[in-house]
């Protein structure tokens, strides 16, 4: 190790793609002489963010404190040899630099740790109207605004910790038709720092001017926040016969007025479905002493595309279901079939859940129904095609644990049925890591594989033979290449970056990974 604590410039992390700028800093950040933070990751954060800080040099099996600004957050002892390592949670903080002090005795050292803006409201979702609450963390003290679509909709303080709470109502003060997509709640205070909160949904939602209609007669339904140029369709649970298109186009501003006749239905409740690319349900009740007499009642959930349950929310439970139904585990209802069919092409597969799986980990804000009036035409090596991209880029992201499952449950279904249209070495998980770790990949067709570990001195330390595969997708546990983190002498890899490749027939490819002890 030279003087700006870099090694070799060894191929393997110029194959790898990795800046030498990073394995300098890497470097720095874990190697020195009497006592300071040795790492703190990540460098940068929000209110609530999960801060690992590493040290050494510090009094022996003594406690540790450790200090964000003038906040202690958390105390750790040190192990024999004067190391340590501590996590907290980030306390509210103005937006800018804060230092992170590690104490020991008479002993400390210090770390600068840099604050970014972070915002939340609820809900998330909602007909224009609602009132949203917004939180916004690590803002400069003094005014802020509130923008909603890059309209002003609210203006407030942001207090010494860097604190806001504003809230506003979606369309006021003038009721504006809004139509069914992601709007941006941004906040800005008045030294520009900036933070989004991501997309409010704004729902559909209809109504029925007429009160008392008998059977034959036309329902007047006017619908608000659908997609603009969709076509609408409608049908009545338990009727007979196919479904009705009541609207050729909606309008720009997401709103619709049109009729449909009331069929030959029996006295009671009838719920009529209305859907778009969107969808909302109405009831339509009667009255036992009115023969033949039906009257609109009230109006129920509203069921978005990939809101299968019906809850108001996008969520890995909404693509667990869709993969239950595709494997024959479960039957979803004629509209919890449309909310499933994210496609659009008429059929609910594993692509939807995978679809829906992304949406809920914010790596999409639309689905291709959604994208277009014309449902797009995927064969079944198009949803295959799709499906591997889908599972590799959800491989690359955090998951909560819900996620994971269902992730699982896609990578085994797919590992079933599908041949990937190319070979690939896929992110390691977990990554950091410790001390174990599984490598997946993807084999276009029957091959050797090896894969190889190397230290960032390019040291081969580890050598996997995975023998022949077939083509394939290998990314659940019990496929992948798994790494106990030994060497091939068996003894534990020490901390650091490590690069592993995989070798087959006409293949190749090289990827980092960092072990944390």
């Amino acid at each position: 190790m030279n003087e700006q604590g870099v090694g070799s410039k060894d191929v393997m992390a110029i194959q790898a793609g990795i800046p030498e700028d990073e394995i300098k800093k890497y470097a720095k950040a874990s190697f020195c002489l009497g006592t300071c933070i040795v790492g703190v990751e990540p460098k940068e954060g929000r209110k609530g963010d999960t801060v690992w800080v590493r040290g050494s040099g510090f009094s022996q099996n003594g406690d540790v404190t450790i200090q964000f600004g003038a906040v202690t957050v958390v105390t750790v002892k040190a192990e024999s040899n004067g190391d340590f390592e501590g996590s907290f949670s980030v306390p509210p903080q103005p937006y800018g630099p804060v230092t992170i002090t590690a104490r020991s005795g008479s002993v400390s050292s210090i770390y600068t740790f840099t604050i970014i803006p972070g915002v939340e409201y609820t809900p998330e979702k909602g007909v224009v109207g609602t009132n949203v609450s917004v939180t916004g963390w690590g803002f400069n003290p003094g005014g802020a605004t509130v923008t909603f679509d890059g309209e002003q909709v609210v203006t407030g303080s942001v207090d010494d910790t860097g604190t806001i709470t504003a809230s506003f109502v979606v369309g006021a003060p003038d009721p504006v038709p809004y139509v069914a997509k992601g709007y941006d709640v941004v906040v800005t205070d008045a030294q520009d720092a900036s933070a989004s909160g991501g997309a409010f949904q704004v729902l559909p939602s209809i109504i029925a001017k007429k009160t008392n209609v008998v059977i034959g007669e036309s329902i007047t339904i006017d619908g608000k926040g659908f997609g603009a140029g969709e076509e609408i369709w409608g049908h009545f649970e338990g009727q007979t016969g196919e479904n009705v298109r009541i609207v050729s186009e909606v309008l720009s501003d997401g709103t619709f007025s049109a009729e449909i006749t009331v069929p030959n239905l029996s006295q009671g409740a009838h719920k009529l479905y209305v859907w778009g690319n969107h969808s909302a349900g109405l009831f339509i009740t009667g009255e036992p002493d009115v023969p033949n007499e039906l009257r609109p009642h009230v109006i129920v959930n509203l069921n978005i595309l990939g809101d299968i349950s019906g809850d108001g929310n996008i969520t890995a439970y909404d693509a667990s279901l869709a993969l239950q139904y595709v494997v024959g585990l479960i039957e979803l209802l004629l509209e919890q079939q449309y909310a499933a069919d994210v496609t659009g092409d008429n059929i609910v597969t594993a692509l939807d859940a995978a679809l829906i799986l992304q949406y809920s980990a914010g790596l999409i804000t639309e689905f291709p129904k959604g994208q277009s009036s014309i449902a797009p035409a995927l064969n079944p090596k198009s949803q295959d095609k799709l499906l591997i991209e889908a599972i590799e880029q959800l491989e690359t992201v955090f998951l909560n644990k819900k996620q994971r499952q269902v992730l699982d449950q896609l990578k085994q279904l797919g590992s079933q049925r599908m041949i990937p249209p190319h070979t690939a070495l896929l992110p390691n998980y977990p990554n950091p890591f410790n001390p174990e770790t599984w490598i997946p990949y993807h084999l276009a067709q029957d091959s050797n594989v090896i894969i190889r570990i190397y230290n960032i001195k390019g040291e081969l330390i580890r050598t996997i033979n995975l023998g022949e595969k077939n083509a394939g997708v290998y990314t659940s546990r019990n496929k992948t290449a798994h790494w106990n983190g030994r060497t091939q002498t068996g003894e534990g890899a020490a901390s650091g970056i490590y690069y592993y490749t995989i070798q087959t027939s006409n293949f190749t490819a090289t990827r980092k990974m960092v072990l944390v002890k």
